[in-house]
């Protein structure tokens, strides 16, 4: 078995977001909150579309960890819109869950969020087929839409007299 040569190591998270290598925003410096929305809308969108690649490829692991990787960065500007902690596999599950009870999402995203945790899982082994993949674009599209579609605030929710 071949090793690979010089492994990239990843840079320390304080930089990771002006690091070239990982942000097609590195020459934005990132220093507020909206820009640290911006890059993961861009993020989540950029892994959506290496999908079709990583299929071509044959990549089944890759491209189905793409699609998780879309789905949190979706999750993870929402979160950062509203100042949610979104650093840890469960603060992403609970962002949707808030989503849901304190900015109106949708119910259904939830379903979602769970169909795009699975393919993060299924990158450890056992992939989905890639008309599985395929059809998952579709779902993780209509995701990160309803995300972004959201309100910077919670609607405001009227309680009986």
């Amino acid at each position: 078995m071949a090793a690979y040569p010089n492994p990239p190591t990843p840079p320390p998270s304080a930089s990771i977001l002006r690091n070239p290598r990982y942000s097609t925003m590195a020459t934005t410096p990132i220093t507020t909150a909206a820009d640290t929305v911006a890059y993961h809308r861009d993020r989540s969108w950029h892994f959506w579309g290496l999908v079709d690649d990583e299929l071509a490829r044959g990549e089944l692991e890759e491209a189905s960890n793409k699609l998780w990787g879309a789905a949190a960065h979706a999750i993870k500007a929402a979160a950062e819109t509203r100042g949610w902690p979104h650093n840890a596999h469960a603060l992403l599950e609970e962002s949707v869950d808030r989503l849901i009870h304190e900015a109106g999402a949708p119910m259904h995203i939830r379903g979602q969020y769970f169909i795009a945790s699975a393919y993060h899982r299924r990158f450890y082994g056992n992939p989905p087929d890639a008309e599985s993949i395929r059809n998952g674009k579709d779902l993780i599209a209509e995701f990160i839409r309803t995300l972004e579609s959201l309100p910077d605030t919670a609607p405001v929710r009227e309680t009986p007299v």
